[in-house]
């Protein structure tokens, strides 16, 4: 990937991806660890955070949180509404969870940017898209305890184009539920562009798209389509298309579930929003 591709592609990527992506955590046994990544949405007056449902598998005692105001969290105090309607399934093909806000946990997300239903993309045929997911990958989280009172992660942007080729033997994989993603490690930067090493925080090579795991529950963005020149790439023409579930190590591939998963979820547990969901889902 050249650094003029890269520069373009910048161009293109809204503000409001970094300030709608947020971090999940979690506290248990007087220790706040980095569970995964997800994003804020807003639907008429309701404001939810959506993540994918294996973000918050677990069976011991805990209190799961999202990253505010820095350095602040918010404790997700509710239930979670999953996919699968409670608890973990392995068979679940859309993984996606949805935790709403009250208004007091909405003061808290001020510096934040609430995504609309605009901003997303419903299309079945992406096929000529360049996507981009903005997460927070664990390789390079720290745990905040006893020994060490500062909990820390960094986000990763990921640029790729859409996949196209064999699906054959894709575990949990259905068209239909999701759209998948080239992986490769030169399609990795920091924010705005910057040069990214993929290295662990013990200096090891990370494994690429393996060490990914983290960045899960994460947006990911239409910012372009490869039948275009990347120099008329638009921020404004930018659409989420999904959040990322998964990756295939050996064949390089990011899989993502498409954005109907989370406005299904949402519509069966709010009837009051469906009118609101309808006018762009």
């Amino acid at each position: 990937m050249s650094e003029e591709f890269v520069a373009n592609a910048m161009k293109a990527v809204p503000d409001a991806v970094a300030k709608s992506t947020v971090a999940i955590v979690v506290g248990a046994n007087k220790a706040v660890s980095h569970l995964g990544s997800g994003f804020l949405l807003a639907i008429a007056d309701a404001r939810f955070v959506v993540t994918a449902a294996h973000v918050l598998d677990g069976g011991y005692p805990r209190t799961v949180g999202v990253t505010a105001r820095p350095p602040a969290f918010v404790a997700t105090s509710g239930e979670w509404m999953r996919s699968t309607g409670g608890a973990p399934n392995a068979h679940d093909f859309q993984d996606v969870a949805v935790y709403r806000l009250s208004d007091a946990q909405i003061e808290r997300f001020d510096a934040a940017s609430f995504l609309r239903l605009t901003e997303f993309c419903f299309e079945e045929t992406l096929t000529d898209g360049y996507f981009l997911l903005s997460g927070f990958p664990g390789l390079w989280a720290t745990t905040a305890d006893q020994s060490n009172k500062t909990l820390s992660f960094r986000m990763l942007q990921y640029g790729g184009p859409a996949y196209n080729g064999d699906v054959v033997g894709l575990e949990a994989y259905d068209c239909a539920e999701h759209l998948l993603i080239e992986a490769r490690e030169e399609g990795s930067f920091g924010p705005g562009g910057s040069e990214m090493d993929m290295r662990t925080r013990s200096g090891i090579r990370a494994n690429f798209p393996g060490d990914l795991k983290g960045a899960s529950g994460c947006g990911v963005w239409q910012i372009g389509s490869l039948t275009k020149s990347p120099e008329t790439w638009a921020a404004a023409d930018a659409k989420v298309v999904g959040f990322f579930t998964a990756t295939y190590k050996r064949r390089q591939l990011i899989r993502a579930t498409r954005c109907r998963a989370v406005t299904m979820l949402i519509g069966q547990a709010y009837p009051d929003l469906r009118d609101a969901i309808r006018l762009y889902a």
